[in-house]
């Protein structure tokens, strides 16, 4: 079930929140045109990671969520006809 997208902390920005069982899901979305510099997913670096846990973290307070948190990358890579969708759950996790 989505419950926002595009939802915003001050400039960082969560492209889709989603619940699903027990877990709060939130989805990166990257898309590109072509795989010419690099794939979509391999954007999502360590500060852009470490920015969407910053807003999630604000997220969850906000909404006093209590379940667990996924982070999930849907990466877009357009193939000439349409795109091409690859969904990587967990991609990453929060670090101390």
């Amino acid at each position: 079930r989505v419950l926002h997208s595009n939802w915003y902390y001050g400039k960082k920005e969560l492209d889709i929140v989603a619940t699903k069982s027990n877990t709060l899901i939130v989805f990166e979305v990257k898309t590109r045109l072509s795989d010419y510099w690099e794939e979509p997913k391999e954007a999502v670096r360590l500060r852009k990671q470490r920015n969407i846990i910053e807003a999630a973290d604000a997220y969850v307070h906000e909404y006093n969520i209590d379940l667990e948190v996924q982070f999930d990358v849907l990466s877009l890579l357009h193939n000439g006809k349409g795109f091409e969708l690859e969904h990587i759950p967990d991609a990453f996790t929060p670090t101390l």
